[in-house]
């Protein structure tokens, strides 16, 4: 009698204890709270001062403690960008700055800088589940004015996920996290373009 109460003790405790794994959230975009009066439902994107037809990107950078372990994750992370630009357009052309040809014109520079970065591997979200912990990247995004060179925009974005919803779904989350990032720095960039 006693072990089948002890029994039941523990299943409902397990229970709750996954249940409660399953409340967390997903931070994507700033890191700063949401401003006053916005209730964090969205944020209300600030247009830049002029429109631009061009877009170019320079090559993204990692901070050289994560790039030696994601030697790929800068070059995944502008691609799926790119991709998103492309997708949205607004800009005529969308193409990586070539350093030997100056930019002119109503040109917008894309650069940015991943801060931190931190992917649960397959293997180790398949032995460790929620308990390897959240993947996730912080970065800073800069939109510089191609004929002046000065910075129009600086925008710190990050985006953690879920350590349970991780291990629920078999790390498909933590495999797609630069590309559903680089998606949300296009959209980002999209809604600061001014329609005239």
């Amino acid at each position: 009698m006693k072990v089948v109460s002890f029994c039941r003790v523990l299943f409902v405790c397990s229970v709750i204890f996954f249940l409660a794994g399953c409340a967390g959230t997903q931070n994507s975009g700033s890191s700063q709270p949401p401003a006053a009066g916005n209730s964090g439902q969205s944020e209300v994107v600030q247009k830049l001062a002029k429109r631009y037809d061009r877009a170019f990107v320079a090559p993204f950078t990692i901070a050289p403690e994560y790039g030696k372990d994601y030697p790929d994750a800068a070059a995944t992370l502008q691609r799926s960008m790119v991709e998103g630009l492309k997708a949205g357009k607004k800009f005529s052309r969308v193409e990586t700055l070539n350093k030997k040809k100056p930019v002119t014109g109503r040109a917008l520079i894309v650069k940015a800088n991943i801060t931190k970065l931190r992917i649960a591997s397959t293997s180790a979200r398949f032995w460790g589940g929620p308990f390897v912990g959240s993947s996730g990247i912080e970065l800073e995004l800069r939109l510089v004015d191609g004929a002046t060179g000065k910075v129009v925009r600086t925008k710190k974005m990050s985006s953690w996920n879920n350590s349970w919803a991780a291990s629920w779904n078999f790390g498909a989350s933590d495999r797609s996290l630069l590309d559903d990032v680089g998606k949300i720095m296009a959209k980002y960039i999209l809604q600061t373009i001014p329609e005239q």
